[in-house]
Formats: structure tokens, C-alpha cells, sequence
């Protein structure tokens, strides 16, 4: 009997070994993927100052006397001039803008589309003056919760301001930015199905402003905006892990779905997108970093050293992150608020990514995290949670909710303290988490 589990025990742990060799390609167990800061993990500070953020001025409710005053106006304009009298559609708008303001969603959509009917019979499909009153519709859907038409609109009014090929580049950066923040949120949310196609969506339209750019100044500073957010794009690419069969949702943890299925363009596309991420990235931040130098910005540069640092951390090349963070702290050496920056860029571990690239949108993600925790742990020189403690747990006493603060925290990726130039333990870090499990 016992001969018997011995077996039952070597069978199972050379399958687990054949199973890492078909990972990584050797019988070196797979190092866990990074947690995405932001997504399942958040900062209580963070946390706060995102929903501070969104707490804007609620606009005081129209009278219903002016919205029958705006009513009567539509019934004298459609009776001189008919249903498309020109004049209706400054009317509309002002009427959709006092439904909005009341909390009559429904009514204030209808009264966005006709004023944008009406926009289109006189100016043309593709008019640059519908593109306000398009804004205006999608944040009513939004609050009147319709994510799908939401998204149905971004795409229309993405076309329209590519139809118009109209200003400069600082124009042309706003409106990538929209496009692609909104289509990041949704990847993330899982709206919609083929959610890899925003993916590509977000790479194509910056890598077609880097060469846009390209063609007239391969140096100018106008490309690093685009780099910084082809390199956003690496990120999410970087914890893909395919497209659900059934019921889509977006679940980044370890292992793979099934990815979509070769074919198509856009998935001959997407499939080399996927291919060699670590070192596309690490070409992006170098290039950033020759931008900034070249031009002079020396914090600018500093700022590309430490992403690259980031960078190669995520995709566990530590010692090349930490020769770069050194790096990074000899340029910040010479700087007249060396103290300053030092302080703000490694004077405690910060959670990776930095920038708030897998965050949800409030807007598509409502609800509160579950759970909450306030913890102690050690982080490493090598930017890794140790002797995770959990102090204060809600829900008290749930052993799913503590299993799983552990496990987002032993998976995050830590920027490490810098002192005297080299990375360095951080022995006690308590800090306040919201999370998801």
C-alpha cells in the first residue's frame, strides 16, 4: 500500500514538472504573473481619490416651466418651418440639457438624437457639428447605465473626428486619448464579444500617430505621449489571457483561455502583437528616454528611467530594472531638488504599474470592492511582498477574503526604496487596500 502512494506521488509530481515544462521550457516551476495593480487590488488612498475625483457638480434640475417653454418653441418652429426647420436644432439641445438635468434620461436621449438628426440634414453625415451634441449623448446613456449604445456612439463619433482630419497634434493626442481610454475601460469590463479587438484597436490608432509624426520629425517630442501609450497597450497585452467561449469576462489571473482563432486580418494582427511585448516595451521607454535627452529634459528622462526600471520588474528582469533604477537616482543625484524627487519617485515601495493602466472605469464598474484590509508586510529589493500579515480584515473572519488579500499582495510587483543609490529592503510597510475576490 505504501509502494503503491509512493507511485501515485512520483506520478504526480513528474506530471506537474512535464506540465512547467511545457510553460517555461524547463522543470523551473512558473514564477507567478504580477498582480495588475488597480483591477482586483486597489490603495484605500487611491480608491478615495477616485471616487473624489468623480464627485463633480450635480447641475441644479430646470423648472419644468422651461422645458414647456422649450416645448413650445419645437411646436411654433416645426408649424413655420416643418419637422426640420434648422432653427429646431439649438432648441433640441437646450430641451435634451433640461430633461438631463432633472434625471429624465429617456427623454433627454430622444431629444440628443433628434438635434443630431437634424445636425446631419443640414451639415452633412459626417458634420464636425454634431460632435458636441454626440459627447452629450453618450454621457446620458452612460448615466442612464446603456453601456452597449454607449459604446456603439464612441465608435461613430471616432469616425467623425477621423473624417474631419482637423487640427494639430495636441488636438489629435486628445482625441486619441478619449478613443482609446474609453476602449481600454471596456477591454477591461469585458463589454461587448472579441474584446481583443480593442486591444489592437488601442495599439493601432497610436502607432498610427507615432508614424504620422514620423513622416515629418522622427525626433519630435510630439511621439511621447504615443509611445507612453503604445506602452500601456503592452501592459494589458502583457496579462491577455483570451476570449471566453461563452458568457465573456475579463479574468486576469494565471494560465490561458482559448485566444481567437486565426483567420481574419485583425487576428493575423493581434497575433503578432502578442509576440515579444517585454522587449517591445523596453524599445518604447529607450526611445522616450532619447526624446527626453535629446531635448534637453532631464526630469523627463529620469521620469523614462524609472518606467523602464518598472517595466523590466514586470517582466522579471530584475537586475537590469535595478541597474536602471541606480541609474535613475545618479541622474536625480545632480538635480537641484534631489531630495524632492527622491522622495516622490522611491521613497516608499509603489504598487505596479503606476499609472493607472488597469484600473476599471467607475463608470462601467459601479460597486464598491468587497473586501477591505489593512496589512503588513516586507518589501524586498526585488520589489516583492514578504511576511504579509493581515491586521484588520472586512468581512471579519471570511478565510476566502484573507486567502485572497495574501495572494494579490505575494503576486504585486513593488518599485523598492532607493537609498544611497541601490535598491533596498523596506523591513515594515502597513498599508490600506480595497479588493475583489
Amino acid at each position: 500500500m505504501c509502494r503503491l502512494l509512493l507511485n501515485i506521488a512520483l506520478a504526480a509530481a513528474f506530471s506537474d514538472a512535464v506540465q512547467a515544462t511545457r510553460i517555461t521550457g524547463s522543470l523551473v516551476p512558473e514564477i507567478p504573473a504580477p498582480t495588475p495593480y488597480g483591477l482586483e487590488l486597489i490603495s484605500a488612498d487611491d480608491y478615495r481619490r477616485e471616487s473624489a475625483a468623480l464627485q463633480g457638480e450635480t447641475p441644479a434640475p430646470v423648472p419644468r416651466e422651461r422645458i414647456t417653454q422649450f416645448e413650445s418653441l419645437i411646436d411654433a418652429g416645426e408649424e413655420s418651418g416643418g419637422a426640420y426647420a434648422p432653427q429646431l436644432t439649438e432648441v433640441m439641445g437646450d430641451l435634451a440639457a433640461a430633461h438631463y438635468s432633472r434625471g429624465d434620461y429617456g427623454a433627454a436621449i430622444d431629444a440628443y438624437k433628434r438635434a443630431i438628426h437634424l445636425t446631419r440634414i443640414h451639415s452633412g453625415l459626417y458634420t464636425a457639428a454634431q460632435i458636441p451634441l454626440l459627447e452629450k449623448l453618450i454621457e446620458t446613456q452612460l448615466a442612464a447605465a446603456d453601456l452597449p449604445r454607449a459604446d456603439q456612439l464612441q465608435q461613430y463619433l471616432h469616425r467623425v473626428k477621423q473624417y474631419q482630419q482637423a487640427g494639430g497634434d495636441r488636438d489629435r493626442l486628445t482625441d486619441a486619448l478619449v478613443y482609446t481610454e474609453w476602449q481600454r475601460k471596456a477591454y477591461l469590463s469585458g463589454l461587448g464579444g472579441n474584446t481583443y479587438l480593442r486591444l489592437l484597436q488601442m495599439h493601432t490608432v497610436h502607432a498610427g500617430e507615432v508614424r504620422r509624426i514620423e513622416t515629418r520629425d522622427s525626433r519630435d517630442p510630439a511621439l511621447i505621449p504615443h509611445l507612453y501609450q503604445l506602452l500601456n497597450t503592452d501592459y494589458l497585452l502583457s496579462r491577455y489571457e483570451g476570449e471566453k467561449q461563452a458568457q465573456f469576462q475579463i479574468n486576469i489571473r494565471q494560465g490561458r483561455q482559448v485566444g481567437p482563432k486565426t483567420g481574419t486580418l485583425e487576428e493575423s494582427k493581434f497575433e503578432r502583437l502578442e509576440e515579444h511585448i517585454p522587449r517591445r516595451g523596453r524599445k518604447l521607454l529607450q526611445r522616450i528616454a532619447a526624446l527626453e535627452q535629446q531635448r534637453g529634459n532631464t526630469l523627463g528622462l529620469i521620469e523614462a528611467k524609472v518606467a523602464l526600471g518598472d517595466w523590466y520588474l514586470w517582466s522579471e528582469w530584475r537586475a537590469r530594472a535595478l541597474q536602471t533604477y541606480t541609474e535613475a537616482a545618479v541622474l536625480i543625484a545632480a538635480r537641484a531638488d534631489a531630495a524632492v524627487q527622491m522622495q516622490r519617485l522611491f521613497g516608499a515601495p509603489v504598487e505596479l504599474p503606476q499609472v493607472p493602466v488597469f484600473r476599471p472605469g467607475r463608470e462601467f464598474s459601479p460597486g464598491q470592492p468587497r473586501g477591505r484590509a489593512n496589512v503588513s508586510f516586507k518589501v524586498s529589493r526585488y520589489g516583492r511582498a514578504k511576511n504579509i500579515r493581515v491586521l484588520e480584515l472586512q468581512p471579519e473572519d471570511s478565510r476566502g477574503a484573507r486567502l485572497a488579500v495574501i495572494r494579490l499582495l505575494r503576486d504585486m510587483r513593488f518599485r523598492p526604496r532607493i537609498e544611497g543609490g541601490v535598491a533596498t529592503d523596506t523591513e515594515e510597510v502597513v498599508r490600506e487596500y480595497y479588493f475583489d475576490y
